[in-house]
């Protein structure tokens, strides 16, 4: 009777995520990002000494403002991102963008979705029905519209690469985000993971060093891997806009580049709510990591007093950052919003001053200028500066070893003694 029993269960769990939702696995994943952080940690792309350092001065921040917003921006904040397509085999010579038995290669309209779903859950909305739900994160995503040497783009990538898109990330990660940095000037990546946040689609991610098999839905870079070639979000296609529960699952993952840590971190340890467990305040201890929690409440903990909190908690089973069927999921906490924001105002802080989410310059500007006298100068000499610059300039300021001497478009200066003096100028337009 008992094997009957779990039959029949295993049957029903199997055809409600395949065929009410219509996809392969739209109700549980496993989330990689834990997997590949250790795997960076023992490639030493990144340190246990940065991380520490990095959360010691998170608890020293927020033990001196618990409360304060991030003032790294006014306002909403918004970063631009890059999706790398990463596709397979098609029909030969059909024309047609949508592959035999595949399904990664997708339209502008449908990548577009999907940052419309982050948004929407990074704005304090649900991300199924735009009711307001959770905290307003006050962050929001564009697709770039310009590349690091000002070139002008879609925000989208495609790369042929049928041995990448069912994509080992134990062996593959290195390969895969090779793809996207090679730009037009040589050696140059076009998009660094300090200007806009990488995110690869493929076709189906799986994990060989780790008992996760091939149930992996996405992973991303904790902000200790910062700049680095590995740094940003790897999805399945099929997860990120075929269903707004399904892009939960890249919501999941962007909440660990900004640095959260899974609701049941740690387990029921939390003396200290801003060391222990997942190191914010406002979610109580959670000890249950399986994927098939249900959404109805449940308290695997009873430390909750421990931390800051009157009563025992039920665990957070509509939070982003838990684990189980992603149609419960449609919150961030405000302490989740507080670290989110630290790691975006200090280690990820460079995003903030990207200009991706800029048109490109219709008239760039080159700065160049001759002089005379040419070398050899005798102390005494007046030198005359002509201005060569090209592009819509119309400020300048002139340098003579690091120190300003003037902001006229073709100064002169009188070299009184004798040295080497490096001559330096800054344009821009208004």
């Amino acid at each position: 009777m008992n094997k009957q029993v779990f039959l029949y269960l295993s049957l029903f769990l199997f055809y409600y995520t395949t065929i009410v939702q219509g996809q392969e696995k739209p109700i549980l994943f496993d989330c990689g990002t834990d997997h590949f952080h250790q795997e960076l940690l023992q490639k030493e792309i990144i340190s246990t000494n940065k991380i520490k350092q990095m959360e010691e001065a998170y608890q020293m921040r927020m033990e001196s403002a618990p409360n304060e917003r991030m003032a790294c921006g006014n306002g909403v904040i918004t970063l631009p991102v890059v999706v790398h397509v990463v596709y397979g085999d098609y029909p030969s010579g059909s024309g047609n963008p949508t592959p035999i038995g595949r399904n990664e290669n997708l339209s502008i309209a449908d990548i577009q979705l999907g940052i419309a779903y982050l948004n929407q859950a990074f704005a304090g909305m649900s991300v199924c029905d735009g009711e307001p739900s959770g905290e307003n994160i006050g962050i929001q995503f564009c697709l770039a519209q310009r590349d690091i040497n000002n070139n002008p783009s879609d925000g989208i990538t495609r790369h042929y690469a049928p041995n990448l898109t069912d994509l080992d990330q134990c062996t593959e990660d290195a390969a895969l985000k090779n793809l996207s940095q090679t730009g037009g000037t040589p050696n140059v990546n076009p998009w660094p993971a300090t200007d806009y946040i990488n995110i690869w689609l493929v076709q189906d991610i799986c994990n060989t060093c780790s008992n996760a098999g091939c149930d992996v839905g996405s992973y991303a870079t904790f902000p200790a891997a910062h700049g680095t070639l590995a740094d940003g979000l790897v999805n399945e296609a099929s997860l990120w806009a075929s269903d707004c529960h399904n892009a939960k699952v890249g919501v999941h993952d962007l909440g660990h580049y900004f640095n959260l840590y899974h609701t049941f971190q740690g387990g029921c340890t939390n003396t200290n709510c801003l060391v222990d467990g997942d190191k914010v305040c406002d979610t109580p201890p959670d000890n249950d990591n399986t994927l098939t929690s249900p959404c109805y409440a449940t308290n695997s903990c009873t430390t909750d007093a421990n931390s800051g909190f009157a009563t025992d908690q039920n665990d957070l089973r509509n939070n982003y950052m838990d684990y189980g069927e992603l149609s419960c999921k449609h919150t961030f906490t405000f302490g989740q919003k507080t670290r989110i924001l630290d790691a975006l105002c200090h280690s990820r802080n460079s995003l903030t001053n990207s200009l991706g989410c800029l048109a490109p310059c219709s008239n760039p500007i080159t700065a160049s200028f001759t002089y005379a006298p040419t070398s050899p100068i005798n102390a005494g000499t007046t030198v005359n500066f002509t201005n060569t610059s090209t592009g819509n300039a119309s400020n300048y300021q002139w340098y003579i070893n690091s120190v300003p001497f003037s902001t006229a478009a073709n100064p002169s200066y009188t070299f009184t003694s004798a040295g080497d003096f490096e001559i330096s100028l800054v344009v821009s337009s208004n």
